[in-house]
């Protein structure tokens, strides 16, 4: 399905043809413009979050012809949010709250087509205040903890045309933290994840015009 358009900006406060480095700030608003819904036995579910996100970060990179790095680190103000329950027809709501995130990334350059991507990613998630009214009328609280997320990822590119056309093999393994939801008045329904982890493997395409 389709999610919620991001609009960024991107300014380069330092480039490397006149320094040691690049460095760039960086800024991002994605409004919410797509209901939230889970799926269900009988209905999809969609991508969008539920609720409007601001990003604000900087990247470092460095770059020789065999060679690039790139370090960037971001700062998400993540607005309030609803999602639909489809098969309880339950929505529950979440409040605003804070997610930073890590990106290391590096590119070797083995031949002019060929090329060996290596990097990593660190997701540090805050705990979210979030309450939903059950069948029966009541209002029922409780804290979400989604717990923080590492991504390990590698790609073998290969440049059809160099320069505009390029192909990756992707493969990214996930190392997810101990997460779940916490009822302060129903403790029987507390929630947790441990040990959770997920191999994500792909295939891109992208074209520079």
């Amino acid at each position: 399905g389709f999610s919620d358009p991001t609009f960024g900006v991107t300014w380069r406060w330092l480039d490397q043809k006149e320094n040691p480095f690049s460095w760039d700030l960086l800024g991002s608003y994605t409004p919410s413009w797509i209901d939230a819904k889970s799926g269900s036995p009988t209905e999809d579910g969609t991508i969008a979050r539920g609720g409007s996100t601001t990003t604000f970060g900087t990247a470092l990179s460095y770059k020789t012809r065999g060679f690039t790095a790139y370090l960037e680190g971001t700062g998400s103000y993540l607005g309030n949010k609803q999602v639909l329950n489809q098969t309880s027809n339950i929505t529950t709501s979440y409040d605003s709250s804070w997610q930073y995130f890590l990106f290391l990334t590096t590119q070797t350059r083995i031949t002019d087509r060929w090329s060996l991507n290596a990097g990593f990613n660190q997701t540090f998630n805050g705990s979210q205040a979030a309450s939903f009214v059950n069948v029966n009328g009541k209002l029922i609280a409780f804290t979400n903890n989604p717990g923080g997320l590492t991504n390990l990822v590698v790609a073998l590119n290969y440049q059809a045309l160099p320069g505009h056309l390029a192909e990756s093999l992707v493969y990214t393994h996930g190392f997810y933290g101990n997460g779940g939801n916490t009822f302060a008045t129903l403790p029987n329904s507390d929630t947790t994840t441990v040990d959770k982890s997920q191999d994500i493997f792909g295939v891109e395409l992208r074209y520079v015009f």
